[in-house]
């Protein structure tokens, strides 16, 4: 997998994240939103402490309707974690480095 974080919409979401074998995150964002802009530049950055451990996904919320309304996004950024289709947790806001860390290493 070349791309750190992998842009999805409502046609892939259930095969890349409810059908993984594996732990997905989700980032739920937008090109306007200054925060979503900054949890994903955090996102990279701690990405490769966990490759075959978690897949990261995006998915922008102007271009997915059908997600977005089924999980009740309402706030962006959105990060919801999965495993194996179950959703584990949900953070809503923009997290700092070692918050982020520490959720993430709660499920792995």
């Amino acid at each position: 997998m070349n791309q750190k974080i992998i842009n999805i919409d409502d046609n892939s979401f259930n095969n890349k994240v409810l059908l993984s074998k594996k732990c997905v995150l989700v980032i739920f964002w937008s090109d306007l939103c200054s925060p979503c802009k900054l949890l994903i530049s955090l996102l990279k950055d701690i990405y490769k402490n966990y490759i075959n451990k978690i897949i990261f996904f995006k998915l922008n919320i102007n271009k997915s309707n059908i997600i977005i309304k089924k999980y009740n996004i309402s706030s962006i950024p959105t990060i919801m974690l999965f495993n194996k289709g179950v959703l584990l947790s949900t953070k809503i806001g923009l997290l700092s480095k070692n918050k982020l860390i520490n959720f993430l290493n709660l499920y792995i």
